[in-house]
Order: structure tokens, then C-alpha cells, then sequence
């Protein structure tokens, strides 16, 4: 499958995410990627590494992407208006961006960081690698117990905001009745439906 040159990960529903990744599973030239990424899961304890290496995040103003990593720095970088959401989508878009940017740093240490294309690099292999990393972000950031180790070990404000999260940052009242610690319309998940019962890796 060849992706547009205006190709954005982060903008692409899970399921456009998940049909690139099953497109290319079984072609040759990315057998070592997905055999490294078999062998060596993104786990709690690897998330631990990461941190004991010295790694911190940084929100700063980014005018022309969302993150990046100053691997010299041991520092990973996310646009500053994420620092506090406001919204469910804001909380969500914190928490997989920080996702995406570990799971750079975690394969780097197996190989191959899975470099994203950028303005100076758009190939084919980039843009393909950029799906990669955004489609194992969201389905770690799915994972309440690897949100909890990651939000809270890189000093982020826990949030709850869809199924994952309140799993991850229990104890918390009858869900129907939470108020949510940002603003959206109105202040309970009343207003949200099924919001006990979402998981947002559709956005």
C-alpha cells in the first residue's frame, strides 16, 4: 500500500491505521519490523527503562508538528497546548502523542526507531513508519496499565477520559455521576454518552 505524501498519522482513524499495518504484515521487506516488534512488546518494565535512562518531556510551542525527540537531550517534546486539555479529544491526544514518541525511543533501543517522515524526508518507508508507530501508540495507550505506568511516571496529570483511562487511574465514584476535570459543554460525563464505555482510538 502506498500512502499520500500529505500522509498524517496522527489525523488517520484506527481503523485506516489498522488496514496499512495488515497491508504490509505480509510483504518481505517488513518482516524484521514487525519480528522485532513481536519480540520486544512495549511493556511497563520497558517503560521503566526509558525513564531510568534519564528521559523527560518537555511542552513547548511546536508551530510546525505536534512532538519530537532531542535524542541528545534525552527529551521528548509535545506542542505546550497539550499540557493542559481542555477536552476529552485534548486529554486523549496528549496521552497517544506521549505514546508515540516512547514507542520511537523503545524499538531505538532494538534497532530501529521506526524514524516518522519529516520535512526533509517524506519516503515511502517513513510514511509507512509513521503509521506503524501511531498504530502500536494507540493500541498501547489502550492499555490501562501501561497509560498508568506512562502518564505517571513522565509526571503527566493523570485524566480520565474514555474506558482506558478510568481504568488506569481508579479509585473513582459511579461514573455516571464523575465530574470531569476539564470542561466540555457540562461538567459531568452525563452529557457524554457511554463515556464509561468508550475507548477513543477511533480519533
Amino acid at each position: 500500500m502506498r500512502l499520500a505524501l500529505d500522509f498524517e498519522p496522527s489525523k488517520a482513524s484506527f481503523e485506516e491505521l489498522s488496514t496499512i499495518v495488515s497491508s504490509i504484515q505480509g510483504d518481505w521487506h517488513y518482516n524484521s519490523v514487525f519480528a522485532m516488534i513481536d519480540n520486544n512488546p512495549l511493556t511497563r518494565a520497558s517503560i521503566d527503562d526509558i525513564l531510568e535512562d534519564g528521559w523527560k518531556v518537555e511542552f513547548t510551542p511546536l508551530p510546525f508538528q505536534l512532538a519530537g525527540i532531542d535524542w541528545k537531550l534525552k527529551l521528548i517534546k509535545i506542542e505546550k497546548q497539550y499540557q493542559s486539555p481542555k477536552t476529552r479529544i485534548d486529554c486523549y491526544v496528549r496521552d497517544v502523542t506521549l505514546f508515540h514518541e516512547v514507542i520511537h525511543i523503545h524499538y531505538e533501543k532494538h534497532g530501529d526507531m521506526l524514524a516518522d517522515a519529516t520535512f526533509f524526508d517524506i519516503t515511502q518507508e517513513r510514511r509507512v513508519n509513521g503509521a506503524i508507530v501511531e498504530w502500536l501508540a494507540r493500541k498501547s495507550r489502550a492499555n490501562s496499565k501501561l497509560l498508568k505506568k506512562a502518564v505517571k511516571g513522565f509526571g503527566f496529570t493523570p485524566l480520565q477520559y474514555d474506558i482506558a483511562s478510568l481504568e488506569a487511574f481508579k479509585p473513582y465514584t459511579d461514573i455516571r455521576q464523575e465530574t470531569l476535570p476539564f470542561k466540555e459543554k457540562e461538567t459531568t460525563t452525563a452529557t457524554i454518552p457511554n463515556f464509561n464505555n468508550t475507548l477513543m482510538e477511533g480519533y
